[in-house]
């Protein structure tokens, strides 16, 4: 009886853990569409170093946009999605183009 509920409070102890882990999930934006035509975003566990790195809390917006790309940019082993806009004349097919580049080998989505 002691070893079940010795592995009960385990098993209890680790779902807390995992669940808690997901209240530090947070989502970042790096948003220079203004100047070059894109917002960059991640979702992630919450690091200072986003901060550092110019990111903001938030998500990208969403007016104005052109489309975007999964898989842009890698932040260690997690995927930064690319938000491109219309901002200095910058076409769909430019964007779409920069995100399916061999360097880059993202998936474009077209905005709705």
């Amino acid at each position: 009886m002691k070893k079940i509920l010795s592995v009960l409070v385990v098993l209890a102890a680790l779902t807390i853990v995992i669940a808690g882990c997901s209240l530090f999930v947070k989502t970042y934006r790096l948003d220079t569409s203004a100047t070059d035509g894109k917002c960059l975003q991640i979702t992630t566990v919450f690091s200072p170093v986003m901060e550092i790195a110019g990111y903001e809390e938030g998500e990208c917006p969403t007016e104005n946009l052109l489309g975007t790309c999964d898989n842009f940019d890698e932040v260690g082993d997690e995927y930064v999605m690319g938000y491109f806009y219309d901002t200095n004349g910058q076409t769909a097919a430019q964007a779409k183009a920069i995100c399916e580049h061999p360097d880059v080998n993202g998936t474009w989505h077209p905005a709705e």
